[in-house]
């Protein structure tokens, strides 16, 4: 089975687990199976989701203000994340 390509700051949607049909943002790939998960709400950037990348659908939408600053290392807000999240559709 081919594993899905995710990138930081994609917007993507819970699978599975007691968070299933939530929407998460990609704060950190940690290999090819699972990255790391915030929502800025219940699952705080500090203290980010792991979670394995089969169990998230996958959406169209990056924030690409929020990749820039991952990959230079700044620091990022829970309010940041709650805020590009908010920006999304919950319907899709």
């Amino acid at each position: 089975m081919e594993e899905q390509d995710l990138n930081l700051g994609q917007v993507v949607r819970s699978l599975a687990g007691r968070d299933k049909g939530h929407l998460f943002l990609v704060i950190e790939k940690v290999d090819d199976r699972h990255v790391i998960i915030s929502d800025g709400k219940y699952r705080k950037v500090d203290k980010g989701k792991k979670k394995k990348v089969k169990h998230l659908k996958k959406t169209n939408y990056i924030v690409y203000e929020l990749q820039k600053s991952l990959k230079e290392q700044k620091t990022i807000s829970d309010a940041q994340i709650r805020r590009y999240l908010k920006d999304y559709p919950q319907s899709l």
